[in-house]
């Protein structure tokens, strides 16, 4: 599948919404998506600040969708005067986590309509599932 198609949908953004967001038309996203164009650079910058990932994995070049700063700004940020999520190494790994587990994905967005006692008992009974009863 490719990344800019995979992109949407773990936003689970139509591509009418992303084309109204970069001001171009829906047949003009269904064409990257299906590889039959590449959108601008000015355009692919637009998609990677929409959907919080590397122009690289939009392309493809890389396997990562993650945007990784400890401590401060990239270069890019301070060259696009943008501001980009900046991560903390236990943030990170979370993160790593998420993406490489579909399964945590799935509990992480679940949980977000959930109320919070009702996630410290399920977390609770996840920790005495993994025999692990010492808060982390």
């Amino acid at each position: 599948m490719n990344n800019i198609r995979r992109a949407r949908f773990e936003r689970d953004m139509p591509q009418k919404q992303v084309a109204a967001e970069l001001g171009v038309s829906q047949a003009t996203v269904s064409d990257w998506e299906a590889d039959r164009a590449r959108p601008s650079s000015e355009n692919l910058i637009k998609l990677s600040r929409l959907f919080s990932c590397t122009t690289d994995y939009l392309l493809g070049i890389s396997t990562s969708s993650l945007v990784y700063v400890i401590g401060g700004t990239s270069g890019e940020q301070n060259v696009q005067n943008e501001t980009r999520p900046v991560y903390d190494d236990e943030a990170y790994e979370l993160m790593r986590e998420m993406y490489e587990r579909p399964e945590l994905r799935a509990l992480f967005r679940t949980s977000k309509n959930v109320k919070p006692d009702d996630i410290r008992a399920v977390d609770e009974l996840l920790k005495r599932l993994a025999g692990n009863n010492e808060d982390t």
